[in-house]
């Protein structure tokens, strides 16, 4: 989540609007969403299930795409772990074979190659590799293609790495769009067929049915279509809801530097925190929403936003609180802008139970509900007559309180100017209480909730 790219639009009659909801904010509604993945292989990019094979049912299709100004997106399949100094784990193997072969389709771009490799091992330590390079168009029939396997040492491996990677493994980018299907990669001696790889001939997938809020992507859909086994799902519906019947629930999993956060952003796969997802009519000022949260190990509970404007960046919003609350309570951020003399047409958002550039506790949790754009920072569509009384204001260490008769409010929060609670509590009193709060000068927002009212008002501190 690095910073945001953003766009332009006229501003139109929509200036008397006071808030717009963000996609599916409330939460209500929920998509079914299939995601079909590889069995027995890691995948990563833009992989597919085709029914363009050479032989059986399915191969594997894999893309290039080249992306002017930012990283090319590319895929690559492995049934091995993907490490910062190597690749370990795959299957278990024992056999030593003299060649691989295996039957690709492929339209790469001029200068392009794919990457096609074998690594066997004992005892974590490679001791035979089989590699091949694919390049150039093979006129939409299937090559087959055959390769010795270059032993090191003359011994029985106890394990087989496949990697295969659509791009070459020793850049970062490529030169154009293109594509590569692979099937059936198996091993022979002379003519002889021996061990067959798990899934060698991608006839298995797995199919995984999830709900999702409508127009959301979440870190869910990454591992399933990673076909990263043993994640639990982080994002999730909840009846627990602030308003409605549903809100959104995020987890964090892991332990230490495995820590893995619960993340949900608008859009879909194609989509980053870095592109417009929703479309947006105004410069809106805050955006604000309700949440509970429970913080383990310091985590934040976090919300990003930003607005576009045709590829300048225009504004961002980060709002985030490491205090544990396990009632519903408000809050609201600004949106900073880089310029505002041109008007939004598009937005993204991204919430979180962690900082996801910072996650340090696997079992944080949030739940957020009613997520919009407002230029209202203190969600005065939520308030309620009868009204409460705030004395003395300014005030220097004592702040008093009073509700009017037969009035119940149990909780407090104290908002600054950029959205951000600074203090909350509970109340001890029904209708006169005293807050002592230990705040810097300037102006904030006081807001007292109860079962049927909420209040706010603007206090000063001397």
């Amino acid at each position: 989540m690095k910073h945001i790219t953003s766009i332009i639009l006229l501003l139109g009659s929509v200036l008397f609007t006071s808030a717009q909801n963000i996609p599916s904010g409330d939460f209500e509604s929920w998509t079914n969403r299939t995601t079909v993945s590889l069995d027995s292989f890691i995948t990563g990019g833009p992989v597919t299930r085709t029914t363009d094979a050479h032989s059986g049912s399915y191969a594997v299709r894999m893309e290039n795409k080249r992306v002017e100004g930012d990283r090319d997106i590319t895929s690559i399949v492995t049934n091995g772990i993907p490490a910062n100094n190597g690749i370990s784990g795959g299957q278990a193997y024992d056999e030593a074979p003299m060649s691989m072969r295996f039957f690709a389709k492929f339209d790469l771009a001029t200068g392009d190659h794919a990457d096609v490799a074998a690594i066997f091992k004992l005892n974590g330590t490679p001791i035979a590799i089989a590699t091949v390079e694919v390049e150039g168009s093979s006129a939409d029939t299937f090559v087959r293609f055959s390769v010795p396997i270059n032993w090191q040492v003359s011994a029985i491996p106890d394990s087989l790495i496949i990697l295969i990677s659509s791009k070459d493994l020793d850049t970062d980018s490529v030169n154009g769009d293109g594509y590569l299907i692979i099937d059936d990669i198996h091993f022979v001696n002379i003519s002889t067929r021996k061990k067959p790889l798990a899934n060698g001939d991608f006839e298995y997938w797995v199919e995984t049915h999830r709900e999702v809020p409508t127009g959301w992507y979440t870190v869910d859909d990454v591992f399933e279509e990673a076909s990263i086994p043993g994640v639990p799902q982080l994002v999730e519906k909840t009846s627990d809801a602030h308003a409605g019947s549903s809100a959104l629930s995020l987890s964090n999993t892991g332990s230490g530097r495995d820590v893995i956060p619960g993340v949900a952003l608008t859009g879909n796969n194609e989509n980053n925190f870095e592109k417009p997802a929703f479309a947006v009519n105004k410069n809106w000022k805050f955006i604000e929403g309700w949440y509970k949260y429970d913080s383990d190990n310091g985590d934040s509970a976090f919300v990003m936003g930003g607005l576009f404007a045709l590829g300048v960046p225009l504004a961002i919003v980060r709002w985030g609180s490491a205090t544990s609350v396990s009632d519903w309570t408000y809050f609201s951020a600004e949106l900073q802008y880089i310029t505002n003399i041109v008007t939004a047409d598009s937005a993204t958002v991204a919430v979180s139970a962690c900082n996801p550039d910072a996650p340090r506790g696997g079992g944080s949790n949030m739940v957020i509900d009613d997520l919009k754009f407002t230029d209202n920072p203190v969600g005065i569509s939520d308030l309620e007559s009868p009204t409460m009384a705030v004395y003395p204001t300014p005030f220097q260490s004592e702040l008093h309180i009073a509700l009017p008769s037969g009035v119940d409010a149990n909780t407090y929060s104290i908002i600054d100017i950029q959205g951000r609670v600074v203090a909350s509590g509970m109340l001890n009193s029904a209708n006169k209480m005293t807050i002592n709060e230990d705040l810097s000068s300037g102006t904030y927002i006081l807001r007292v909730r109860g079962d049927a009212y909420i209040f706010e008002q603007k206090i000063i501190k001397e």
